[in-house]
This record gives structure tokens, C-alpha cells and sequence, in this order.
């Protein structure tokens, strides 16, 4: 679970696109920086909600599952993890990272993910709901409910697949608030019962709207299957495509071909004004997945 950050230079940007007009204008004045800056935030935000997301789901699934090793424990995390009641269903899975909080790749995470589970994961029908109570990564707050279905099983393949609604996930930072809602089609692909490190699960499809820290309405929409392995804990593969009132253009950030190297490509348009002209420029910059 962790935050996003970002390394575009917007004045890098702004620098060449500048330098593409000099010959018409030996004194321009750029302008609409703002939609340049505002695209940044916004891949920011729905980035690091999609992330977190996904996070909390692989960590749930993977800790509750019927086939661990040790069903009380995922491995990778730094939480105390209590799986009851040992016999029967529903069961109550609770993910307690304490009031201080624990470290975990890095970052500090404190307090508790409880998740409520109708029958074996392996069940067509199963349902697991999630909720947060007091829950944090560093600066982040997170709350809400988020809803899983499973849909279908495959023994032949070791897949799981199940769709996740949102219902009002907020994550609070210091500079506002992002709240979230929408659901998405998911796979979860087990490829060794007793080592998660080579799982893998695949966003196929799914949209969601939500409010960013500006109070502005932003769209995510799956354009292209994202892969989060358990081994890297972020997407290595896929794209989705952010939206907004701010932006004159979308943003579709590209996590790459399924290499663990922790980056993503980020295309768009922007809006320069130089004089009484305005063109509009393609460009692209690159993010760090922690």
C-alpha cells in the first residue's frame, strides 16, 4: 500500500514547448500552465486510489484464503492477521496493524481491515465485504466499503474471478480529499497454493467516478487489462485513462509489459497559448511506482 510520486518536470515541458515557437515569437508568453500542473494531480489521484485499491483487495484475498499454507498469515504483511471462527462460515478476517502502526515497504500503516466472508473463496456466489476502521498508510486515510463477488472458479486454471463494487472510498490527505465510487472485473490468478508471490491479479474491465481534492468530478476507465503481481505489490502491465472537467484532455497512463520496474508512461494533449495563438501538443512523462 503506498503513494504514488510523480517525476515530471512541468517547466521541462513548458521549456520545449516554448522553444518549438521561438521563431515566431522571440518574447512569448506561454499560457494555461495551470491545465498542465492539473493534469499531473489528476493522474496523481487516480492513481494512487486505483492502487490502493487493488492493495487492500490482494492482501484480503490472499490472507483469507482456504488453501494457504498458514491460514492465519500472509507473509508480506507486518499486521497481526485472525482468521475466525476456525470452523464454518461466515468468517471475520481482521488485518490489525496496530494504533501506531507497523512498517511495510517502507511506509508506516496503522489500523485495522476487517472483512466479513460468506463461504469459501472458491465458492461461486461468495461474498467478502471490507470496511476500515482508523485505517492509514503514512498521510493517507482511507475509508468506505468496498465489495467483492466471486463469480466464477476454475480448478483447471487456477482462477478466481469476482467483481468489486466501491462504495464511497474516501482517501484523505493533506491537501484534500479523493472520494470514489464504481466497481471493476477482476482475476485473481493463482499459480501456486502455498507461495503468493507469484500470483498475480487482472483488472479486465471496470469504471468508477469520484470527486478529486479540488472538488472536481473525475472519471477512471479500464482501456486495457492492468496486471498487479503480488511479488511487485503494483501494476506491471495494462492502461487506464483518467477524465476530468479540468483537464481539455484525458490522461492514459501505460504501466508497461509486465516488467517489475516500478514505472508507467503517461500520454496526453496540452493547451499553449503563445500571443493570440493556441496550439495544441502532444507529450508524455514518466511516473514512479514505489
Amino acid at each position: 500500500m503506498k503513494k504514488i510520486a510523480l517525476t515530471l518536470s512541468v517547466l521541462f515541458v513548458l521549456a520545449i514547448s516554448i522553444g518549438n515557437f521561438s521563431c515566431k515569437d522571440p518574447d512569448p508568453e506561454p499560457q494555461d500552465t495551470t491545465k498542465t500542473v492539473l493534469n499531473e494531480q489528476t493522474v496523481d489521484d487516480g492513481v494512487n486510489s486505483t492502487e490502493i485499491i487493488t492493495d487492500v483487495i490482494a492482501e484480503v484475498l490472499v490472507s483469507a484464503d482456504e488453501n494457504s499454507a498458514d491460514k492465519k498469515t500472509y507473509p508480506k504483511t507486518c499486521a497481526t492477521v485472525t482468521l475466525e471462527p476456525t470452523v464454518g462460515y461466515p468468517k471475520t478476517l481482521t488485518i490489525d496493524y496496530g494504533t501506531s502502526g507497523c512498517s511495510m515497504n517502507g511506509h508506516t500503516i496503522s489500523g485495522t481491515i476487517t472483512a466479513t466472508i460468506s463461504d469459501k473463496l472458491r465458492t461461486e456466489g461468495t461474498t467478502v465485504s471490507i470496511l476500515f476502521t482508523d485505517f492509514s498508510i503514512d498521510t493517507l486515510a482511507v475509508d468506505g466499503a468496498i465489495s467483492l463477488t466471486i463469480n466464477s472458479v476454475s480448478i483447471a486454471n487456477n482462477t478466481i474471478d469476482f467483481s468489486a463494487a466501491l462504495s464511497a472510498v474516501t482517501v484523505t490527505m493533506p491537501s484534500g480529499n479523493i472520494q470514489m465510487g464504481g466497481s471493476m472485473d477482476i482475476t485473481w490468478n493463482i499459480n501456486t497454493l502455498t507461495n503468493y508471490e507469484d500470483d498475480s491479479f487482472n483488472i479486465t474491465s471496470g469504471s468508477y467516478t469520484g470527486t478529486n481534492k479540488r472538488g472536481k468530478i473525475f472519471t477512471g476507465s479500464i482501456i486495457e487489462t492492468l496486471v498487479y503481481t503480488v511479488e511487485c505489490e503494483t501494476f506491471v502491465d495494462g492502461k487506464i485513462e483518467f477524465e476530468t472537467s479540468e483537464i481539455a484532455y484525458p490522461a492514459t497512463i501505460d504501466f508497461g509489459n509486465g516488467t517489475c520496474d516500478h514505472l508507467a508512461i503517461v500520454t496526453t494533449t496540452i493547451e499553449i497559448t503563445v500571443g493570440n495563438y493556441t496550439y495544441t501538443e502532444d507529450y508524455s512523462y514518466e511516473i514512479i511506482l514505489p
